[in-house]
């Protein structure tokens, strides 16, 4: 039996495969200058509120002003200049500029168009707190959560949801819980922030002139 040796190994060897083709190189992007002459061509104005010189300003820039380097124009005309850096804040859901007011009676309006659910409330005065779409989504357990509440109370609460049916639950003074709430910018409209299971102590109503 011949035996097998090295140089026969590598002589009788398949021929190597050829090295696969590399991918195609990615596109090289446009420069960023190019980028941004682009876009700014598109940009017919910019009108900015800043504090320039120690005074509010709204200041309007020419069409085709680079919009990433206003901040910059400005500072370099006053160092101390100040523009505004984030959106303005609505009140929504904000706890920092709630009041909170006693719930005397839950209504709710349900219906095949959804459900709707009003408190009524005091806080000095008698007033209506709505409750927003996606917390009324949780509202059953939210007051369930609170323990305030009679059984016989949070069953008709419940199957104002089941039955879409309307109900109306005056609170005993026992089941009267605290209602975190904002209001809108022009002080006609009140809404539910958060519900509390200590109501705030009564205040006397304010007097109707």
């Amino acid at each position: 039996m011949k035996t097998s040796t090295l140089k026969d190994a590598l002589t009788n060897r398949p021929p190597a495969t050829p090295p696969e083709a590399p991918p195609p190189a990615a596109p090289i992007p446009a420069p960023v200058k190019e980028i941004s002459e682009f876009f700014a061509d598109m940009i017919a104005g910019i009108e900015i509120e800043a504090v320039v010189g120690g005074a509010l300003q709204r200041i309007r820039f020419n069409p085709g002003t680079d919009p990433t380097q206003v901040k910059m124009y400005l500072q370099a005309l006053d160092p101390t200049a100040k523009v505004r850096d984030d959106f303005p804040s609505r009140n929504f859901g904000n706890a920092k500029n709630t009041k909170t007011a006693r719930a005397m009676t839950i209504i709710i309006k349900s219906g095949n168009s959804g459900t709707f659910v009003d408190l009524v409330c005091v806080n000095g005065k008698d007033l209506t707190i709505s409750v927003s779409k996606k917390r009324t989504e949780t509202f059953p357990a939210d007051l369930t959560a609170l323990n305030k509440l009679s059984p016989s109370h949070l069953e008709m609460i419940q199957n104002a949801w089941r039955d879409k049916t309307p109900v109306t639950v005056s609170l005993r003074e026992s089941e009267q819980f605290g209602v975190a709430y904002w209001t809108t910018e022009d002080g006609r409209g009140f809404f539910m922030d958060s519900l509390t299971a200590e109501p705030p102590a009564p205040i006397e109503k304010e007097a109707v002139a």
